[in-house]
């Protein structure tokens, strides 16, 4: 059998204090991946579809883990540089 996934706590808690760095640089991976498919809508409700995957399989609310990503993605002065290139790319090839 495989294993079990970690508690939900410890998810909460690797989730909420991420290396910013390898966030941005896995955004950036999904982000070209989806860019693939020639299918617009597609490539929107599939991006959404992994994150509430994520949620409900790790036990966590959307709005805890949205929370999370927005902490990481920030920074008082506004976004951070590595999220703003994926931002950009997001913009350009995703949308």
């Amino acid at each position: 059998g495989g294993s079990s996934p970690p508690p939900n706590s410890d998810l909460r808690d690797l989730a909420g204090n991420p290396d910013v760095a390898e966030s941005a640089r896995l955004a950036i991976s999904v982000a070209d991946a989806v860019q693939k498919s020639p299918s617009r809508g597609a490539r929107i409700v599939g991006m959404a579809a992994a994150f509430l995957l994520v949620c409900e399989n790790a036990g966590l609310p959307v709005s805890d883990l949205m929370g999370m990503a927005r902490n990481c993605m920030n920074m008082a002065q506004g976004v951070r540089p590595e999220f703003s290139a994926v931002s950009e790319y997001v913009q350009n090839e995703v949308l």
